[in-house]
């Protein structure tokens, strides 16, 4: 299958986001996430730029991005063509109930929808302000593990814990947005 230039660049920027151990995943996954990509790129083209991803998660992709009227920073996460075409996505089910939070440490929804795509599960995404240095609670992979908050976390309280730190569970730190998850 034949893509643009961009949306080529784009994949090969995914293989290694999926990590060693989904390899398979992304081979198996390659020619639906370059359709939601291109139906993706055409509908949103005029309120967003893509700039490349940003992480693989077990149900959902993250790219990085800018909102072209706002100049702000922004995620689009959208959800991966893994899941059979009746079941729901975790980013369908984020859509659903995100915009009905408010809550400090809860990243707000900019812009959401769901499309269909030929022979694809159905196709939903959501948009995201961008937050620099936001990382993932948690990953189902080990070679993520480091990068996330949870992983940052324990790092942190085995250092402590090393120095003979009295009170190691004591902490200013919030807890992280969910920009990242999925």
């Amino acid at each position: 299958m034949e893509s643009t230039p961009l949306i080529a660049t784009w994949l090969e920027q995914l293989l290694p986001q999926y990590g060693d151990r989904r390899k398979t995943q992304y081979e198996e996954e390659k020619d639906g996430v370059r359709s939601y990509l291109e139906k993706l790129h055409a509908e949103l083209a005029d309120n967003y730029t893509l700039e490349k991803p940003l992480a693989v998660g077990g149900t959902g992709v993250v790219f990085v991005g800018t909102h072209d009227r706002f100049t702000q920073r922004i995620v689009l996460k959208f959800n991966r063509p893994n899941l059979p075409s009746a079941e729901k996505s975790m980013v369908e089910n984020e859509t659903e109930i995100l915009p009905q939070l408010s809550h400090p440490n809860i990243i707000r929804v900019l812009d959401l929808g769901h499309f269909d795509v030929s022979e694809q599960p159905k196709l939903t995404y959501l948009v995201e302000p961008f937050i620099s240095g936001s990382r993932p609670l948690f990953s189902i992979g080990k070679e993520k593990e480091a990068d996330t908050w949870l992983g940052h976390r324990i790092a942190g309280l085995r250092l402590a814990l090393a120095d003979g730190a009295a009170d190691p569970g004591h902490t200013t730190e919030q807890w992280p947005s969910s920009s990242l998850s999925g």
